[in-house]
């Protein structure tokens, strides 16, 4: 049934290429009209009304013309090229991973999404999803514990339907950090934006960065966002030491619609980006995830069960004396406010807070 199916995908991106030749072919109709109308424009005097604004109309239409059946000339062969590639690498019946990659990521991003305490990144989603549009490559950057799998994950779901989208969280805990397992799993990922579903095998690397790099190479509408989160946690059994990514995973340039979003936890985001930029041999725009401020604290306060929390939601010292301890990292706060909300009285709450250690 499986090999069935992907047979049908093949066949159905096959009748997807037909219906590009009957698209060049009308758009060579429409050359022909153009360019008959340029005739006639071009046979007229100089000095008709509206010839010179004429003129130039049609040589802005010539040229958009031009211009989308070339793109679309381009697309059809990287598709061809994504046939060939993808044709024979999946795997047969009786070797089908029964437990999907993916869904070790949905499981996580389900976690992450469901954990509650997300507050304070209002802004940042909205900064991000403004991006979208300038596509390329961006590297989100934050100290352990600062919340990026957690940002990653709720930006995600905001997404509207129209995005395509293709993710992985490198987590050591939840067994997501192998690098060809990732690969693969983005491959897969990348093949059914594409119409083509099936499960490839992880042992075929060089095939798996041609097909990464192909789909990602091919323009993309509306658009397609690609999420990779916790580079740092990434493992590459034959390098245990070492970076995990190799060079030229990634094009260099990415097609027309794509954004590629990159986490890592750092100390120092932008020496951090400068050397990401040359281990990957790709530009990367620097996006540093801020610290959580005083507002964000009092904002996590308010979620509390505790009604002695909530009622200090308001103190906006108590807050940033919460907000200085901690550092403002997320995780610090989730853990110190579940203390406090086991807290009976103010002055417990007091307590507790003045023998935390400053940066907890």
């Amino acid at each position: 049934m499986l090999l069935e199916g992907i047979q049908a995908d093949v066949e159905s991106l096959q009748a997807s290429q037909g219906v590009i030749q009957e698209t060049l072919k009308k758009l060579d109709v429409v050359h022909i009209q153009i360019q008959s109308l340029q005739n006639v424009v071009d046979s007229r005097t100089s000095d008709e009304p509206f010839q010179t604004e004429m003129k130039q109309v049609l040589h802005e239409m010539w040229a958009e013309m031009r211009d989308i059946t070339q793109s679309i000339q381009r697309n059809e062969q990287m598709l061809n090229q994504l046939v060939e590639l993808a044709d024979g690498h999946f795997l047969k019946e009786g070797e089908v991973i029964r437990y999907s990659r993916q869904q070790h990521d949905i499981d996580l991003l389900n976690e992450l999404y469901e954990e509650g305490h997300f507050v304070g990144r209002e802004q940042e989603i909205k900064r991000l999803t403004d991006l979208m549009p300038l596509g390329g490559y961006w590297l989100v950057t934050a100290p352990a514990g600062g919340g990026k799998s957690t940002f990653m994950a709720h930006w995600l779901r905001s997404l509207t339907q129209q995005n395509d989208i293709c993710y992985h969280f490198f987590n050591t805990q939840q067994h997501t950090n192998d690098l060809s397992s990732f690969m693969a799993c983005l491959c897969e990922q990348l093949l059914c934006v594409h119409g083509i579903n099936g499960q490839v095998r992880e042992s075929e690397l060089t095939m798996l960065r041609s097909m990464i790099n192909v789909t990602l190479s091919m323009a993309h509408t509306p658009s397609l966002v690609v999420i990779v989160d916790g580079l740092d946690e990434a493992r590459d059994p034959a390098y245990p030491n070492q970076f995990a990514f190799p060079k030229d995973l990634f094009p260099k340039k990415l097609g027309e619609g794509i954004i590629v979003i990159f986490t890592v936890r750092t100390t120092d985001g932008v020496a951090t980006a400068k050397q990401l930029s040359r281990q990957l041999n790709l530009t990367l725009e620097h996006f540093p995830l801020p610290e959580l401020n005083d507002a964000a604290v009092q904002d996590l306060l308010k979620q509390s069960d505790n009604e002695l929390l909530r009622i200090k939601a308001n103190d906006l010292d108590f807050a940033k004396r919460l907000q200085e301890k901690t550092g403002g990292l997320a995780i610090y706060l989730r853990y110190l406010v579940e203390e406090l909300a086991g807290s009976t009285d103010e002055q417990d709450l007091d307590r507790t807070v003045i023998n935390l250690p400053d940066g907890f």
